[in-house]
């Protein structure tokens, strides 16, 4: 029975000899089950100040005011490692009383979203396309083609990141894990799809042509030309964003005079 006062009015009233149930049937009544009046004066004797009696287990280890101080650094870095936040924390704590503590608060340990990294101009110019769709429904989409290339990169290794969030702080700014297109041997797939109908994914063939051997406007277009034919339908875009070999003049020619998917 809480809080302390009922519990002290409880034993009062059974001394003065009131017996039934509940006490104070008018104004104030304790509207509770009779086994918990019972229960309350039976243990009334080993109670002496009506408090709760300790819990049985372990206290906790981190009171109010450390518990506030121990999660500064998680917000501040919330890449931070659990060794490094005992470190900060000046405590010797379990890695479990951490977690337990975290998750009091809502964060959890999670790996760090990937996408890649984009200068504040492109990211401004994606969400502005967003904004312009946003009322778009499924008839404009359906007639969207997709495309994009991928480099798969051998011996690219980078270890993932662990951060510190909220279940909706997936994809906020501090705890994303940007990356690079690196320098290692690597091959370029493309693919591209629509609503109804995918293309291939195909592996694109380098430019013996090219100063670095790369991948020019010339290897983009003999994927579309053996690939766009497969997916096409009269009304549909085609969508790609600004790599070179995608904006090179011939690519532009290309879609204007063979009469393909407009580019946009």
């Amino acid at each position: 029975m809480t809080p302390t006062i009922h519990r002290s009015r409880a034993r009062l009233q059974w001394k003065e000899g009131v017996r039934c149930y509940p006490f104070l049937p008018q104004e104030g009544a304790l509207l509770v089950a009779k086994s918990t009046i019972r229960d309350t004066i039976k243990n009334s004797t080993t109670r002496p100040l009506q408090k709760d009696r300790p819990r049985s287990g372990r206290p906790r280890f981190l009171v109010v005011r450390a518990n506030r101080e121990f999660l500064r650094p998680v917000r501040i870095k919330p890449e931070i490692h659990y060794s490094d936040l005992k470190k900060e924390l000046g405590v010797e704590i379990s890695r479990h009383t951490l977690r337990r503590h975290l998750e009091d608060h809502g964060i959890t340990n999670w790996l760090a979203a990937k996408r890649p990294l984009l200068q504040k101009i492109h990211a401004r110019q994606r969400l502005n396309w967003c904004k312009a769709r946003r009322h778009w429904r499924g008839a404009e989409w359906a007639s969207i083609v997709w495309s994009d290339e991928c480099s798969i990169e051998l011996d690219l290794g980078k270890k993932r990141e662990w951060v510190f969030r909220h279940v909706g702080q997936k994809w906020d700014s501090e705890m994303i894990q940007p990356f690079m297109k690196g320098k290692a041997k690597s091959a370029m797939m493309w693919a591209a799809f629509c609503c109804t109908e995918r293309g291939d994914s195909v592996r694109m063939v380098r430019d013996p042509e090219a100063k670095a051997n790369g991948y020019t406007a010339a290897s983009y277009l003999d994927v579309l030309e053996d690939q766009i034919p497969t997916i096409y339908q009269p009304g549909i875009w085609f969508t790609q964003d600004n790599a070179h070999i995608h904006t090179a003049r011939v690519i532009r020619k290309w879609f204007t005079l063979l009469a393909r998917p407009k580019s946009h």
